[in-house]
C-alpha cells in the first residue's frame, strides 16, 4: 500500500484493503490472473467445513452445511464478502461476469481460476527454491535488466522442474 512493490499475489479481498488505505495505490492498481506453470493450474485457499465423527449432532449439522453450501445461499454470501461459492451453479451467476470496475473483474478473475484449481507453490517441497526463483525473475523484469515474456516462460519451465 505504500507504492514499494510492483507486483503482489494476492486474492481479491486485499483489492478492498489498498482501495481504503491507499486509494492513490489503487487508482494505478491493474489486475491479472495469477502466473502458473506448465500444468495450468491455479492456486487457491482453501477453507473447509466439516462434521467432526464426534459431533453430537451429526444431522442437524449436514443439515446446515446443505443450507451453506446450496445456491442461492453461497451467492448472497458471496455478495456480503469476497469469498467465492463452492456451488458450481452460483459461480455460473452474472455476478461473477462483471468486469467494470476493479473489485468486479478482481471477482471475474477469481471465479474463472477455481474452475481450473491444482496443487500450488504453498504444498511444493520446494517452496523457497520456486518462491526465490519467482522473486529473482521478477526483480529482474522490474529493473529493466530481463524481458517480460522471455523470463516468464524460462521462469515456469524452471518451477516444472522443482515439481517433477
Amino acid at each position: 500500500m505504500s507504492g514499494q512493490i510492483v507486483f503482489l499475489q494476492a486474492g481479491a479481498n486485499f483489492l478492498n484493503i489498498v482501495k481504503e488505505n491507499a486509494p492513490t495505490i489503487y487508482e494505478t492498481t491493474s489486475l491479472t490472473p495469477q502466473i502458473v506453470g506448465s500444468t495450468g493450474k491455479y492456486d487457491f485457499s482453501l477453507m473447509n467445513l466439516i462434521i467432526p465423527s464426534k459431533a453430537k449432532h451429526k444431522e442437524a449439522a449436514l443439515k446446515f452445511a446443505v443450507f451453506l453450501t446450496n445456491k442461492n445461499n453461497q451467492l448472497e454470501f458471496a455478495k456480503l464478502t469476497s469469498v467465492l461459492p463452492v456451488n458450481n451453479e452460483a459461480l455460473a451467476d452474472s455476478y461473477f461476469k462483471k468486469s467494470s470496475t476493479k473489485e468486479e473483474l478482481a471477482r471475474k478473475i477469481s471465479a474463472e481460476q477455481i474452475q481450473n484449481i491444482g496443487e500450488g507453490v504453498k504444498n511444493s517441497r520446494n517452496k523457497k527454491n520456486i518462491i526465490l526463483l519467482t522473486n529473482t525473475a521478477l526483480a529482474e523484469i522490474m529493473s529493466g535488466k530481463a524481458d517480460v515474456e522471455p523470463t516468464l516462460v524460462e521462469l515456469n519451465k524452471k518451477i516444472d522442474e522443482f515439481k517433477e
